[in-house]
């Protein structure tokens, strides 16, 4: 599939949506990439340290998703990568 048809269906998929207006709150900037060989396409971000770190997302346009999990699970992974402070728990 070529760049601009995965671009264009990426764009209208609800994971997309909800991970672009959250990478957008923090910042961060980041592009739709292909997969290397069969599977889905990717948000590559630059983190605030220059690395770029990849999260897999689905391609369909009209994927169901559950927004809140998805925005949970890549703020877990950019904690990891150090690029967000973790969390302080509430006693």
């Amino acid at each position: 599939m070529s760049r601009f048809r995965l671009t264009a269906k990426v764009r209208k998929n609800a994971d997309y949506i909800a991970l672009s207006r959250f990478l957008d709150d923090l910042g961060l900037p980041h592009e739709v990439v292909q997969p290397n060989a069969k599977g889905h396409p990717a948000l590559r971000i630059t983190l605030p340290t220059g690395t770029l770190m990849d999260h897999h997302i689905a391609c369909t346009p009209r994927g169901w998703c559950n927004a809140p999990a998805r925005v949970a699970a890549l703020r877990r992974k950019l904690i990891e990568a150090g690029a967000l402070a973790k969390p302080h728990s509430i006693v």
